[in-house]
């Protein structure tokens, strides 16, 4: 939008010599600061298992992807960022059933007005969070068969969030704590009250596709980087809780991703994953899924 203003403001003004459009240019080129990261990770691992002593004993394939798209644009004292993220694992049985172990994404966008001189400014924040795919839970039957059932899918539950507040922007990482902060619940498809027989799904009452609740965020960032030669580290954090919440601990809600990656022969990374999540209206225990892979990685930053 700026660059926009100045080109017509610059054919505006018929008496602007040539020089004067060079010198402009040259100091909005100079004002002006961009950086951008696109990361994709892939790997495939196949598994297969002959004379097995147990039933449960199977062949299997794992497929898994994580996807990073982030950048920022200042001008002067203003920024705007955005990040984009999501994984995916699914875990396929030969002769059996297929089990998504790990699908979520992650999109924010900010803009902060940074105070002069000074690592800390005043920011506004737009986050989204859900699934893409249909998730299930399983059990086993009298029979010893893997029964499947419908669990949650694409924006149910679904998460939006709405803050404004400070943030601190680092060389590698960055802070954002939301003072005015709007959480937004989502239950788009209303079957799954029936599906699970319940009159409640993740804070949201049945015949209701959505529950808004005030209160405060706290948001750490840090984009993949090089912290040593061939090793790379990313974080992306998240913790919230609802106004009525603030003086109970055990409703605060979390969600951490961050990896250690160790980069050889240029495309290939070795990587050691964790995610740690607490939400009391799933589950009233900390879920945590640590991995490790070995793939093929696509990076690209300027």
């Amino acid at each position: 939008m700026v660059l926009l203003f100045i080109k017509t403001g610059a054919f505006c003004y018929s008496q602007v010599t040539n020089d004067s459009i060079t010198a402009d240019s040259a100091l909005i080129n100079k004002q002006l600061k961009y950086h951008y990261l696109a990361d994709f990770f892939s790997s495939l691992s196949i598994t297969h298992i002959a004379n097995a002593l147990a039933a449960n004993e199977k062949g299997s394939i794992y497929f898994y992807y994580n996807v990073t798209l982030s950048g920022d644009l200042q001008y002067k004292n203003i920024m705007l960022s955005s990040y984009y993220n999501t994984d995916f694992g699914i875990n396929s049985f030969i002769d059996s059933i297929a089990i998504i172990q790990v699908d979520q994404y992650n999109f924010k966008n900010s803009l902060t007005y940074n105070f002069k001189n000074s690592k800390f400014g005043l920011n506004l924040t737009l986050l989204s969070r859900s699934q893409y795919f249909k998730h299930y839970s399983y059990s086993i039957d009298s029979s010893g068969k893997t029964v499947s059932s419908p669990a949650s899918s694409y924006k149910s539950p679904g998460y939006s969030m709405f803050s404004g507040g400070v943030r601190y922007s680092g060389k590698e990482f960055s802070v954002e704590f939301g003072l005015v902060n709007g959480i937004k619940t989502i239950i788009k498809d209303q079957q799954y009250f029936d599906l699970l027989k319940t009159d409640n799904l993740y804070g949201v009452a049945k015949g209701k596709k959505q529950k808004f609740d005030f209160g405060f965020s706290l948001i750490v960032a840090a984009p993949l980087h090089q912290i040593y030669k061939n090793v790379y580290y990313e974080n992306f954090s998240q913790a919230r809780v609802v106004m009525d919440d603030l003086s109970y601990l055990h409703k605060y809600c979390f969600d951490m991703n961050q990896a250690i990656h160790y980069i050889f022969l240029k495309y290939f990374r070795l990587s050691l994953r964790s995610k740690i999540v607490y939400d009391y209206h799933i589950n009233i225990k900390v879920k945590s899924i640590n991995s490790v892979t070995l793939g093929f990685y696509f990076h690209n930053s300027l």
